[in-house]
C-alpha cells in the first residue's frame, strides 16, 4: 500500500483500539496515540529502526551497557540504558548477588557533588546510622580487649 494512503488509516488504529494501546510503529514512521479534542489522534512522526545514536564508543557508561544521544550530530545528552540488576546514571551500582543492598535502596537518594547537609532526610539518617553503628562496633572491639587482656583469677 503507498505510504499517504497507509499513514491515512493510521488514526482509526488509535481509535479502534482506545486507551489499550499508547503506541505503534511501522517500517517508516513511529506514531503516539493521543488524546485531542475528546478523540484518539495518531501523531506519527518518521522514524528509521536502523539508525543508532550510540554515543559513536565515547560512552561513560559502565559495565558495557548501551549508550544512548539525543541526537545524531551534536548531542546534547546521552542515557545509559541499564540491564537487569544494574542502576544508576552511568549503571555504575549493581544489586547482583544480593537480596538487599543500602546501594539498592539508597542508590536514586544519594546526589552526587552536594554537601551531606543538602542531602535528602533518608540520606542523612542512613549515614548517621551508619556512623553509630560503627562506633559502637569500635568501643564494643576496645571492651572486649581489655575484657580479654586482663588476667583473671
Amino acid at each position: 500500500m503507498h505510504l499517504l494512503r497507509r499513514i491515512k488509516y493510521y488514526h482509526q488504529v488509535c481509535e479502534k483500539d482506545s486507551f489499550l494501546l499508547s503506541c505503534f510503529y511501522d517500517d517508516d514512521h513511529f506514531c503516539l496515540c493521543t488524546d485531542f479534542n475528546h478523540q484518539r489522534l495518531a501523531n506519527c512522526f518518521e522514524f528509521d529502526q536502523q539508525n543508532k545514536f550510540d554515543c559513536f564508543g565515547q560512552s561513560n557508561c559502565q559495565h558495557g551497557v548501551e549508550c544512548i544521544q539525543d541526537r545524531w550530530t551534536c548531542p546534547q545528552t546521552s542515557i545509559c540504558i541499564c540491564p537487569a540488576c544494574y542502576f544508576g546514571s552511568l549503571c555504575q551500582f549493581t544489586s547482583d548477588g544480593f537480596g538487599l543492598s543500602l546501594d539498592g535502596i539508597l542508590g536514586y537518594h544519594i546526589q552526587p557533588h552536594i554537601h551531606i547537609t543538602y542531602q535528602p532526610s533518608i540520606v542523612q539518617i542512613s549515614i548517621s546510622f551508619t556512623v553509630i553503628m560503627i562506633c559502637a562496633g569500635l568501643v564494643n572491639s576496645l571492651l572486649m580487649i581489655t575484657t580479654f587482656k586482663n588476667e583473671g583469677p
